[in-house]
């Protein structure tokens, strides 16, 4: 039988979530292993030789009941083993405090360059009708008191400093308010002391002073369009990489900003509520399995993390007693931290994909929990939040005080 017919069969009996995310997974590292074991040990040599030449349906049974059970162990703990990876259980609080540490100075890093990406657009923003008036008026000045000089050239000091500017735009590098703003006041001062109409000598065209100040009008717009991007692109990355506080690892920081997003946009806690909006996803076919492959996804990511380190960690120790090279030896002990953290780094990037499908699950179907227990749908958003808040304070902390009005029950004779 083929491999991928085993897997046909497989998907047939069992979950996609099973095969994919936890037997393929082991099957791999099953090979893994039994390379190395057929290299370093000789009695599993002997063994595996028998085998392939010979093969019993006892033996080749066992391993396969060994595979599946194997399997179905790990994807019994999938969701354990991605809690630690989240920062959770951990069995250290001096590792915690650690990995908290190193986060919160990333979230903090995060916070200051969007802080700072938005001071500077608010101040080009609003500066920029001030600085054309600045630069024109100068400009009148500069003709009406020096008419007839003009000493402004490509080796005046200012004229490089605005080329250096256009450099750095074309260099995707940020402009901040203080260097615009320092360029704009340079260039008032040569405008003030030159006339700006004074054509060229060689062909009669406009001078570079003029020609460089309206270049100055349009790179104004530019740094403004750049540090509007910026600011967006910042604070895409603070709501979707961090909650409300740091978590000791990158991939717990998603986590949070789920329910951080689902909180600050509709009241709604998410952690209560998930399990109650999956059958009104389980209706929509074609989005809950986008929601369900995204998953697998994740998980599948996660049990290559566990099972690399777990391989790397028993060859280290293996290698110390079996015969092997020193070379052979040194490489799985740098390889294996960078693979387990490659893996790692993947996890992360697909539970943020997976995190976005789950923002969207929230705003289009967060209304099929309403329905399902009998809660007229609001007509705004305020009323939105207050009847989650409400759910919240009825379902999670159980008190009996709350306010809650049931839709009424429509007959069939009304409903036709």
């Amino acid at each position: 039988m083929s491999f991928s017919a085993l897997i046909d069969k497989l998907s047939a009996l069992v979950s996609k979530s099973y095969v994919f995310a936890a037997f393929i997974p082991v099957l791999v590292f099953a090979f893994v292993n039994g390379a190395l074991l057929w290299f370093h040990s000789r009695g599993f040599h002997r063994w595996a030789s028998g085998e392939l030449s010979h093969p019993s349906g006892f033996g080749l049974a066992s391993i396969a009941v060994g595979l599946v059970v194997a399997a179905y162990m790990l994807a019994s703990v999938n969701t354990f083993l991605r809690e630690v990876l989240e920062g959770k259980h951990l069995l250290f609080d001096g590792l915690r405090s650690y990995l908290l540490a190193s986060q919160q100075r990333q979230l903090n890093d995060v916070w200051e360059r969007y802080t700072t990406a938005r001071n500077n657009q608010l101040d080009v923003s609003g500066s920029i009708p001030k600085w054309r008036d600045e630069l024109s008026e100068a400009a009148f000045k500069g003709i009406q008191g020096h008419p007839g000089v003009n000493t402004y050239g490509p080796d005046h000091d200012v004229a490089r400093d605005v080329q250096a500017l256009a450099r750095k735009l074309a260099a995707a590098q940020t402009v901040g308010f203080a260097e615009v703003n320092k360029m704009v006041r340079e260039f008032v001062g040569v405008l003030e002391s030159n006339d700006e109409n004074l054509k060229r000598a060689t062909d009669g065209t406009s001078s570079q002073l003029q020609a460089d100040r309206f270049y100055l009008l349009e790179l104004f717009d530019r740094v403004k369009n750049d540090l509007v991007a910026e600011e967006d692109r910042l604070l895409m990355e603070r709501q979707f990489r961090f909650g409300f506080t740091a978590e000791p690892t990158a991939l717990g920081n998603i986590t949070s900003s789920v329910y951080a997003w689902a909180m600050i946009r509709y009241s709604m806690n998410i952690s209560a509520f998930w399990s109650r909006l999956q059958p009104g996803l389980q209706a929509e076919a074609n989005f809950y399995t986008v929601l369900q492959e995204s998953k697998v996804q994740v998980d599948f990511l996660v049990a290559c993390c566990w099972l690399t380190a777990m391989t790397w960690l028993a060859w280290m120790v293996a290698l110390v007693f079996l015969p092997t090279s020193l070379e052979v030896w040194l490489g799985l002990t740098l390889v294996g931290p960078l693979l387990v953290y490659f893996f790692y780094r993947l996890a992360v990037t697909s539970y943020a994909a997976f995190s976005d499908v789950m923002r969207t699950s929230v705003d289009l179907y967060r209304f099929s929990v309403l329905r399902a227990m009998h809660i007229p749908l609001p007509k705004g958003l305020r009323e939105e939040r207050r009847i989650w808040r409400t759910l919240q304070n009825l379902t999670v902390f159980g008190q009996d005080d709350v306010e809650l009005s049931y839709a009424e029950e429509q007959s069939k004779a009304s409903k036709s």
